[in-house]
């Protein structure tokens, strides 16, 4: 009661007197006062008396007496003794596990007198536990010590001792139903705080012997299988387990019951082989100790089978499948093989242990080391077409090298060379030659060795080869075919080719060929294609198509911009490089047939233009060598079809050269001669105003160009021309009645044409285009020949036609030279024959003698008589009467009125009268003729009559003329009151005045009439109209001013 007390501490004397008369009275019996005395008086045991501060060391004072009791006690009293001390002893370990004042203290220190707590010989199990509480520890040993003074009460001298032989004797102590009541908390508190090897001990030790048979029984049942399990799941499962510990836990069960633990704990810790070989040495060891050899066996298995998974997962290699079946034990071996660190040594150890065949290994070694290297690209970018430098794997070689030499079947090392040949990466070209140097070595056909000596050429070449294109879709499919763990090639497969598509010759190998062929590469496949036994033309009919097909790409890609532009025709070469080397390599084709379709396939890919002419040109000369070379009439048909293409091609560029690409004009190229017909008449040429104008398109060049593609002459081809444009045309319509030859001009300079010749004839001006683009003396010549012609069948009007051209296109010297003459007369003969050829037209045949000898006012009066009604008879008459002095004033009061009327009809246009009346102008006697008042009043109010409000810039154009007419030419009074008014209904207020300013008869305030116009509308129209003529003084003064103002 006291033990249990929780005042314990303040009782301690009692307790010690309490314990001390328990002993004496033990002693007492002992018949020895003095030895009692002794004990009793003992310094120490008083010292220790003193100091009892808490349950353990009142536990220690008690086994110190008990300790003491026992030197002294009579032999019967030991029994009893031993048992308390026990007791004692029991409480000092438990309390050892309680919680410890002051433990975290430097001044404590661990039991040092135990000599497990520095064991470091062998592995030892402690359990890694939590501190217990006192109370359990308390009761225990307070009911331990009621039970036995109970139990000495009852039987003093009887052996009823924990150690006796007879159980019943044991029972006089544990019978108490408080004690075992304790013990089982006790326990139950040990193995909730994890000491379970405590409360093992400690059943261990209240359970009394027994026989050998019974023991293992009631040790199953007492101490529990499942709490033997639990320790041995910790002792294995530590870091270092304690095996004769193990052990001797299993020697707690029965033998089934102790297998079936080791089964449990081999499931429990899977494929952790660090602890199944812990437990399969502790099944070595529990089947050697209990004699049982066919399970002893088992796990020797799986003691083998565990060290060779430990050892293999320092590797990282699993041995999961290997550990549950046997038959798995060959495919660890590969995943042992390819291991980098694996030392050959390893493997010979593992195939022994698991009955492997050696050679078998090394053939695996070999084709692991094999497939245990792979050629890898530089990290930085290369460029395609770059030649990649790989490091060749030297250690690779020394090691394959090693193992060929140790594997002594030959037969079986060379089929597996065989295969690998074919399984090894075709990037690898390191590996696949040494596998052919071996193989060499080892076949003894000599069909089959030329046949690998093959693959070694092939090898040399393609690593030397700097690949261009990546992998192709071909490529790509055959790799994943034969690598299904591989989504797509290696990056090494950028840079170099297939090395068993070129070796076996496969149907894709064309196709990988292809892609890589240029005009850059074409000389190294050509002189490796004998090798590849390849078709030299194929290669490079390949090289041409692919380089062309490039070129355009990246130039397509390059117009993206400007989509509008890529079709059209390019004028000059943009690739004049690439068509010389498309034609070096075209020229290498040797088949006629094959080199003409090639060139002919290069001559439909190219845009239009200079280059697509080029490559016509080339195509037709190799379809007339085919043509030479062969009688068959297909070749004549292909040089037929080429010529033709390349006259056409050619024939559309020099229309794009010149600028003459029109639509009419394409449509002409298969028909050469029709299209130089038609550039000769050109609207270009249709005006000698715009023969020499540099706008003017380079007609003649066009057509000497046109003349050397389609082979003819030129010469020809100008004469017919000259010949048919030469000659008036029938109708008379294309001679210009209008021209004389006062208003004629020499053209001495070819550039200049007289700017008032806006009737000129069409053809006249095509036949000028053409003499100047003759040799001038011939030219000359051929005109002179015309002109002077005599003969009856030449109409004058043809020799006036040969004249004109005659002083268009040569100087007076020239003229001079060829015919002997000097140029006035010829101007009087232009002059006569002019007027015979208007006179021709008009119906009056004559010639030029005739005409000389004509009276000029009877002529004049007879064309008056008898054509006054047709308006050419009467500007012939005007110019008559102009070069040849007939001054009549009726005739040209008469001549004028008609002329009027015409114009008032609209039978002669306004810049015909305007002319005439500009040429007679400074014919003072003519002023007061009225008719010519009426003439200029006509012309000048002519334009206003015309126009309508809003007035249009050809009207207002039209009117400013007249004005200037009015105010710089006009010879005569015009009355411009009626100007004024047209002025006004046209809303012309600036144009007004400037008339005003020129009003003869009444005078006008030019200021007045400005302040009176809006002065931005007036700025405005001033600005426009300073532009078209030069306003009067007056004018621009007041406006000037009104400008100044604002």
């Amino acid at each position: 009661m006291i033990m249990e007390d929780t005042l314990i501490m303040e009782h301690t004397t009692v307790v010690v007197e309490v314990l001390k008369v328990a002993v004496e009275s033990q002693l007492f019996h002992l018949n020895n006062p003095a030895a009692s005395s002794l004990y009793m008086n003992n310094s120490t045991l008083m010292e220790q008396n003193s100091n009892i501060k808490c349950h353990t060391d009142l536990n220690n004072v008690i086994y110190e007496l008990v300790s003491s009791a026992l030197v002294l006690c009579c032999p019967d009293q030991i029994v009893s003794l031993l048992e308390i001390g026990q007791w004692c002893q029991l409480g000092s370990t438990l309390y050892s596990q309680c919680h410890v004042e002051g433990i975290y203290m430097q001044g404590y220190a661990v039991d040092s007198s135990d000599p497990y707590n520095k064991w470091k010989f062998t592995p030892l199990y402690i359990d890694a536990s939590m501190p217990i509480e006192n109370g359990p520890v308390t009761s225990v040993l307070a009911e331990a010590f009621q039970a036995w003074l109970t139990s000495q009460t009852k039987k003093t001298g009887s052996n009823a001792y924990p150690y006796s032989d007879s159980g019943a004797d044991v029972n006089g102590t544990l019978e108490s139903v408080h004690l075992t009541n304790c013990l089982c908390s006790l326990m139950n508190h040990l193995r909730e705080r994890g000491h379970d090897v405590l409360a093992i001990c400690i059943s261990l030790k209240l359970t009394p012997p027994m026989k050998s048979s019974e023991s293992a029984c009631s040790t199953s049942g007492t101490h529990g299988y499942q709490q033997i399990l639990n320790i041995l799941f910790k002792i294995i499962g530590g870091k270092k387990p304690d095996i004769p510990f193990a052990v001797s836990l299993l020697t707690l069960l029965h033998k089934k019951e102790a297998l079936k633990a080791l089964n449990e704990l081999i499931k429990r810790f899977g494929v952790e082989y660090t602890k199944l070989l812990s437990v399969a040495t502790a099944g070595k060891d529990f089947c050697t100790l209990n004699g049982l050899r066919e399970v002893g066996e088992q796990f020797s298995v799986m003691h083998k089978r565990s060290s060779w998974g430990k050892r293999l997962s320092e590797f990282s290699i699993s041995y999961k499948e290997a550990f549950k079946n046997a038959k798995a034990v060959g495919k660890v071996l590969s995943d042992l093989l390819a291991h980098p660190e694996c030392p050959f040594s390893l493997v010979y150890e593992y195939c022994e242990d698991f009955d492997l065949d050696i050679t078998e290994a090394r053939i695996l070694y070999l084709r692991t080391t094999l497939h245990s290297w792979s050629p890898e690209p530089p990290s930085e970018e290369v460029r395609p077409g770059a030649l990649v430098q790989v490091e060749p794997p030297r250690q690779i070689f020394s090691k394959c090298q090693a193992i060929i030499d140790e594997i002594s079947n030959q037969s079986h090392l060379q089929e597996m060379l065989i295969g690998e040949l074919d399984g090894l990466s075709s990037y690898n070209y390191e590996l696949l030659e040494l596998i052919m140097e071996q193989l060499i070595l080892l076949e003894v056909d000599e069909q089959r060795r030329q046949h690998l000596s093959r693959g070694l050429e092939v090898i040399d070449f393609l690593r030397v080869y700097p690949r261009y294109s990546p992998p192709g879709d071909l490529e790509i499919d055959e790799w994943v075919r034969s690598h299904p763990q591989s989504l797509c090639p290696p990056k090494i497969s950028n840079y170099r080719l297939p090395f068993h598509d070129f070796f076996r010759r496969s149907k894709s190998m064309i196709k990988i060929v292809e892609a890589e062929l240029n005009v850059s590469t074409i000389d190294i496949w050509l002189k490796a294609c004998q090798t590849l036994k390849l078709n030299a033309d194929q290669l490079c009919m390949f090289a041409s198509q692919n380089t062309v097909t490039a070129t355009l790409e990246q130039e397509s890609n390059g117009n993206n911009k400007h989509s509008s532009e890529e079709n059209a025709w390019q004028v000059c070469s943009g690739n004049n490089s690439l068509l010389e080397n498309i034609k070096n390599v075209v020229g290498k084709i040797k088949h006629n047939e094959l080199a003409t379709a090639c060139a002919n396939w290069v001559v439909n890919r190219l845009p239009p233009g200079f280059d697509k002419v080029k490559a016509a040109e080339n195509c037709m000369i190799l379809a007339e060598e085919w043509r030479e070379n062969c009688t068959d009439s297909k070749a004549a048909e292909a040089y037929e079809r080429m010529n033709s293409r390349y006259t056409q091609l050619a024939v559309e560029h020099a229309l794009h050269k010149y600028g003459l690409a029109e639509p009419k004009y394409i449509a002409l190229t298969r028909t050469p001669i029709d299209l130089i017909f038609a550039l000769y008449q050109h609207p270009s040429l249709d005006s000698l105003a715009t023969l020499s104008t540099h706008s003017m398109p380079d007609i003649n060049s066009c057509v000497s160009y046109i003349c050397s593609v389609a082979g003819f002459r030129q010469v020809a081809i100008q004469l017919d021309l000259l010949e048919k444009w030469l000659p008036p045309p029938e109708s008379g319509e294309a001679l210009n009645t209008d021209e004389t030859v006062t208003d004629f001009k020499i053209a001495f300079d070819p550039v200049s044409t007289s700017e008032s010749d806006s009737h000129n004839d069409a053809s006249l001006s095509r036949v000028i285009y053409l003499l100047r683009c003759c040799p001038q003396n011939e030219a000359v010549s051929y005109l002179l020949n015309r002109a002077l012609c005599k003969d009856a069948s030449v109409s004058a009007a043809h020799c006036l036609r040969a004249l004109r051209c005659l002083l268009a296109i040569a100087d007076e010297k020239t003229i001079q030279k060829c015919c002997g003459k000097a140029v006035t007369s010829i101007r009087m003969f232009l002059q006569t024959i002019t007027y015979v050829s208007r006179l021709e037209t008009l119906g009056h045949a004559t010639n030029f003698q005739q005409f000389n000898n004509l009276d000029k006012h009877a002529l004049v009066e007879g064309l008056w008589r008898s054509q006054r009604h047709n308006p050419q008879a009467l500007t012939l008459v005007t110019d008559l009467c102009r070069d040849y002095k007939v001054m009549t004033t009726s005739l040209w009061g008469a001549v004028l009125t008609q002329l009027t009327n015409f114009l008032k009809l609209g039978q002669v246009d306004i810049l015909t009268l305007e002319r005439i009346l500009l040429q007679i102008k400074s014919l003072s006697h003519l002023w007061v003729v009225p008719a010519l008042t009426t003439a200029w009043t006509t012309i000048i109010n002519y334009p206003f009559l015309k126009a309508s409000c809003p007035i249009s810039e050809s009207s207002l154009s039209a009117c400013v003329h007249s004005i200037d007419l009015l105010l710089r030419h006009c010879p005569v009074v015009v009355l411009t009151a009626p100007l004024l008014k047209h002025c006004t209904n046209l809303d012309l207020p600036v144009l007004a005045l400037a008339i005003a300013s020129a009003d003869q008869v009444e005078s006008h305030d030019i200021r007045a009439m400005a302040e009176k116009i809006p002065q931005s509308k007036l700025l405005y129209r001033y600005d426009k109209l300073k532009q078209m003529f030069s306003f009067p003084r007056h004018v621009e003064d007041v406006i000037e001013c009104l400008k100044e103002r604002v």
